[in-house]
This record gives C-alpha cells, sequence and structure tokens, in this order.
C-alpha cells in the first residue's frame, strides 16, 4: 500500500488512535502537502540519474542528498507520531 494511501486510511478510517479535529485537520492538510509536493517522483528522478551517472556525484552534491534524506526522515517521524504509530 503506498504511504500515502496507507496514511489516509489511518486518519480517516477510525481504527487506531484517534486524533482529535483539530488535529485531524491538520494532519489531513500535511498529507495534502506532501501529496502535491512531487518529493517521490524528484528523487526517483535524482536517483536514476545517479544511478546511470548522469548526475555528477560532487561533495556539495551528497551533502544536500543526505541533508534532504534526514529532512524527509523527520517529517516521516512526526508525522507517523501524530499519527500515533510507533516505529519500530
Amino acid at each position: 500500500m503506498p504511504l500515502g494511501a496507507y496514511i489516509k486510511d489511518r486518519l480517516f478510517s477510525g481504527r487506531g488512535r484517534s486524533a482529535p479535529a483539530s488535529d485531524r485537520k491538520t494532519l489531513a492538510r500535511l498529507v495534502s502537502l506532501l501529496g502535491q509536493s512531487n518529493l517521490a517522483p524528484s528523487l526517483r528522478t535524482i536517483a536514476q540519474a545517479a544511478k546511470t551517472g548522469a548526475l555528477p556525484v560532487t561533495p556539495e552534491t551528497e551533502n544536500a542528498l543526505l541533508r534532504a534524506c534526514a529532512d524527509i526522515a523527520a517529517m516521516k517521524s512526526l508525522l507517523m507520531g501524530a499519527l500515533g504509530i510507533r516505529e519500530s
């Protein structure tokens, strides 16, 4: 199941811990913004370019990618916590 579909399922199906209405609205907005961000396709394009050698991987590029990965991991952790899902 795609992450967006899983999050929507957890938010709106009534399963799991229920968030207050204001939190649910905020979480729904966050999921919507993440879906509109083109984040996954952009990362896929970068990964394919790196794999084929079309992306020059300089120390600056590598650092930017590592920061982006850390930012994404932090967003995921905050979102999972807001949804009441414990990460393993």
